[in-house]
């Protein structure tokens, strides 16, 4: 078992103060650690739902000016300074920040990784005393790690807990690829580059690597996570599609009202 500490890191401490008496709270609720995991991350992306909402804001407003930025970069193919000055006029008119959806990703990143060393801390000889079978959800051990079985016990010789981080890979993969379905306008670079196409191919190998290096309960963590990030994307990319397709509906029917009665006037 490979176990690494944060201790150098202060910010990670201080969140794994916050966080780890609390999914120690969940396991004694639920008696079980794979639930507990689940609700565990139910409470967090319930009160990430804000940061999530000005990301998916951010990324309907690239998508609104996204035929303009398209002229731009075509009319100024071949002069790069000028496409920077105009693409950034083009932003501060529309009242657009590229990087805004950015930032609440930004300020995920250290909740995320804070849990790898909570499940770590929970997991690792079981310090808090929970009760024999408490970390095994499924017929799957989730305080073990992932390994290479050669000795054929398991199918293949591979052990079953290689399809924690199969599946741990492919949910990153999959939320990587909503992300952009749900926003055809992702935060591009003034020469039109797209640097989320190349997080979706890094992050899924990323998230593979940790949950091989991490107990097997640190992969299901990253599973489950990706599945509720994706179900909550689509929630607020409906929401917020749907509240600006009334609102610009209820502009049309008022301005459509006060013609009539021009009309009537005249």
């Amino acid at each position: 078992m490979i176990t690494i500490h944060c201790a150098e890191w202060p910010i990670f401490s201080q969140i794994i103060g916050l966080l780890q008496p609390i999914l120690v709270a969940f396991i004694n609720f639920a008696n079980d650690f794979g639930i507990a995991i689940i609700l565990f991350t139910i409470m967090i992306k319930i009160v990430l739902i804000p940061l999530i909402v000005k990301q998916q804001k951010s990324m309907l407003g690239m998508q609104k000016v996204q035929p303009y930025l398209k002229e731009l970069q075509e009319k100024y193919k071949n002069d790069k300074q000028k496409l920077q000055i105009e693409t950034m006029a083009l932003y501060k008119e529309h009242k657009i920040n590229p990087l805004a959806g950015c930032l609440p990703m930004l300020i995920q990143m250290p909740i995320l990784f804070s849990m790898w060393f909570v499940i770590q801390n929970v997991t690792i000889g079981n310090p808090h005393g929970f009760a024999d079978g408490v970390f095994n959800f499924l017929g799957l051990d989730l305080a073990a790690q992932p390994v290479f079985n050669l000795d054929g016990s398991d199918f293949w010789g591979i052990s079953v807990l290689w399809i924690i981080p199969a599946l741990a890979g492919a949910t990153t993969y999959l939320s990587s690829y909503f992300m952009q379905k749900f926003s055809t306008a992702q935060p591009a670079t003034p020469d039109g580059k797209n640097p989320m196409k190349s997080m979706m191919m890094f992050f899924p190998l990323f998230t593979v690597w940790i949950a091989f290096t991490f107990p097997a309960g640190v992969g299901f963590y990253l599973v489950v996570s990706n599945l509720l990030q994706t179900a909550q994307q689509w929630g607020v990319n409906k929401f917020l599609i749907s509240k600006t397709t009334n609102s610009e509906t209820e502009v049309i029917e008022v301005n459509a009202t006060k013609n009539r009665k021009n009309r009537k006037k005249s």
